[in-house]
């Protein structure tokens, strides 16, 4: 079994080119094709993917009653890196994907199902009255290229250590 299959990344400098929507009919679609979605939204200066999903009420309704989001997961990962830590010994140091993940409640998606049943997940970014100062303390712009490297690595390691739970329904 191949541990993260596919990775796709909707990047681009300039906004308002629908990268937000061509990454969620992306995810929609395959979510309908009965594969596993997870989305990072990772746009930590300008979050509108978390934002839009709530706004259309989009999440489940047994969504994650008291979720952290990506920026938490950033710290914590940071953290990890700059203490030195090896990637895979990291992990212990992070919460479980279930205190940031919310699911997106696919009985709105219109394409055919095709196999087994998909699922669509987020870790948003909660752009709650803490958000911005959360934003700035995690300093990424003072933290050093190792570091940084550092963190990407974690990152990974974390994400291809997941096995998600499919939701009941």
């Amino acid at each position: 079994m191949i541990k993260f299959p596919y990775i796709f990344t909707f990047y681009s400098y300039k906004g308002g080119v629908g990268r937000s929507m061509a990454l969620l009919n992306t995810a929609y679609t395959l979510a309908a094709r009965g594969r596993h979605v997870l989305i990072l939204d990772m746009d930590l200066e300008a979050p509108g993917l978390s934002d839009f999903l709530n706004r259309n009420q989009e999440y489940s309704e047994s969504k994650n009653p008291d979720p952290q989001d990506i920026v938490e997961l950033l710290r914590q990962v940071k953290d990890a890196a700059q203490q030195r830590i090896p990637p895979d010994q990291a992990l212990s140091k992070l919460s479980p994907i279930d205190h940031f993940r919310q699911s997106i409640d696919l009985s709105k998606v219109k394409a055919p199902r095709i196999g087994l049943k998909g699922q669509l997940d987020v870790l948003p970014a909660l752009m709650d009255e803490t958000y911005w100062k959360r934003w700035a303390d995690l300093a990424l712009t003072g933290t050093s290229k190792d570091d940084l490297q550092r963190m990407g690595l974690i990152l990974a390691t974390y994400l291809q250590e997941q096995r998600l739970v499919v939701s009941p329904g």
